[in-house]
């Protein structure tokens, strides 16, 4: 299933295959590093 987090400062993604990660909060810093089919949502 898909990671849900919290960001206060700055989110940090490395992620590989089917991964989900969903984040809510405002960071100044996204890095996304992906590969495959996974990836990365702002939700509210």
């Amino acid at each position: 299933g898909p990671s849900d987090v919290n960001v206060l400062n700055s989110l940090s993604v490395h992620s590989s295959g089917a991964s989900e990660v969903r984040y809510r909060g405002n960071p100044a810093n996204v890095t996304n590093n992906k590969s495959g089919a996974s990836s990365v949502e702002k939700v509210n």
